[in-house]
């Protein structure tokens, strides 16, 4: 959002001028009500029906997450050559939270020109302590260009603030994580946390579906999916949908990726993690 800001001071522009591209559907709608640009999703971007001809500037947020579809024009390609002959165009992505290993449109790392964003300033300390496990089991694993890329980046990275906050891992038996939830929101509650501090995220919509009445009815409190979020409700969705979003404090629900997926479980489980600003609950069955 800084950088838009300053890309329209500096040209001169209208929010027609700049366009912003992400995957998510929530996150879009969250930056079209900052007022600043044209947003739309990567799916959007590619419809033949859209019309971009005003565009002069291209941002595109967590590129981590895009991918080329079968049969689909390459949406990098094409932001490309849209942009004007003078006009920027940033790409903000973290390949430690590439969560899919379907091609991604990207140049090689080797073309890209890179700015690396190595403080920390979002995270507090316990949740960034927690991140980083999970970047080091990334760094070890099977080598590539990317991994040496990550591994550079570690040396680098750093945090900007002394922020304590915290990560606690809780165990629930089988089939009882979601009253483990409910406990851990009437402590929320009784602390003075606000609906509007906390998201609750699941893995899958599957596993949403099937807790989000129980959690809905148990708790008197106002609830938010990604679409419709309200600063002064409580948000439940999923990881994925919720990509790009943080909250003060976030309940991770049995965090686990596909099995097909299962070589970037760490990647999802980052991707998770540093929704969280401040503190950071993992519910787990035992």
């Amino acid at each position: 959002m800084a950088l838009i800001r300053r890309i329209k001071n500096f040209f001169c522009c209208e929010e027609k001028n700049i366009l912003y591209l992400c995957e998510n559907v929530g996150l879009r709608d969250f930056m079209r009500k900052q007022n600043l640009c044209q947003c739309e999703t990567r799916v959007k971007f590619l419809a033949e029906c859209t019309d971009f001809s005003a565009v002069k500037h291209i941002i595109v947020d967590e590129a981590q997450n895009f991918r080329v579809e079968n049969g689909e024009s390459n949406w990098y390609e094409k932001a490309l050559n849209l942009r004007g002959a003078d006009g920027m165009f940033w790409v903000f992505l973290d390949y430690h939270q590439k969560c899919h290993n379907f091609p991604d449109g990207l140049p090689p790392l080797s073309d890209q020109n890179m700015v690396v964003l190595h403080k920390v300033v979002r995270n507090s300390a316990k949740v960034l302590e927690a991140m980083q496990c999970l970047m080091h089991k990334i760094i070890e694993g099977p080598q590539s260009e990317v991994t040496q890329h990550l591994a550079a980046i570690d040396k680098q990275m750093e945090l900007s603030h002394s922020f304590q906050g915290s990560c606690i891992i809780r165990k629930a038996a089988p089939g009882k994580e979601v009253d483990l939830v409910l406990q851990i929101l009437q402590h929320l509650h009784s602390q003075g946390h606000t609906a509007g501090h906390v998201a609750v995220l699941f893995s899958t919509q599957e596993q949403l579906a099937a807790e989000e009445f129980k959690l809905k009815t148990k708790f008197p409190i106002l609830f938010s999916s990604v679409q419709e979020i309200n600063p002064n409700k409580m948000v439940l969705d999923t990881v994925r949908r919720f990509t790009g979003l943080e909250r003060n404090i976030v309940i991770l629900v049995s965090p686990s990726v596909h099995p097909f997926l299962t070589c970037v479980e760490p990647n999802f489980l980052i991707s998770a993690y540093s929704r969280a600003r401040i503190r950071l609950y993992v519910v787990k069955s035992s």
